[in-house]
């Protein structure tokens, strides 16, 4: 943040989003949409994989990511931020407006969205996964 962004802004700072907390509903999805959400999944966490551990593999390198993974998934899953998208910058946040740090926030909350969406699939599908499997041992 500058200080010409400070001076300028804060008064009247502009709208910025949000981090929610919150427990997500989840959606009952058929069978083929579920299988192409574990395809697109494992395609997530194997190429994951290949890039970080694939060089050096060993069961400590392997625990390490599976641990990684499993906390991401997890924060991901449990936290979900939500920039105020009228607020971004100029021309569409494009460019950084030199007198407002609000925009600046909201940046990173959709920077932080971006970074968190691939966990919150991954662990939607198992979550999905796992309530079709509930729903199919009751028949």
């Amino acid at each position: 943040m500058g200080l010409l962004e400070y001076f300028f802004e804060r008064k009247n700072p502009g709208n910025v989003g949000s981090i929610q907390r919150e427990k997500q509903t989840i959606k009952y999805i058929s069978l083929p949409l579920v299988l192409i959400k574990i395809i697109i999944s494992a395609f997530f966490v194997f190429g994951l994989f290949y890039l970080t551990v694939w060089q050096n593999l060993s069961i400590i390198n392997i625990l390490i990511f599976i641990i990684i993974l499993i906390f991401y998934c997890v924060i991901s899953y449990q936290v979900i931020p939500r920039p105020d998208t009228t607020n971004m910058g100029l021309l569409g946040g494009l460019i950084d407006h030199p007198f407002k740090y609000t925009d600046d926030m909201n940046r990173f909350l959709l920077l932080l969205s971006v970074l968190m969406y691939p966990g919150r699939f991954v662990s939607t599908t198992i979550m999905q996964t796992l309530m079709l499997l509930k729903r199919s041992g009751r028949k």
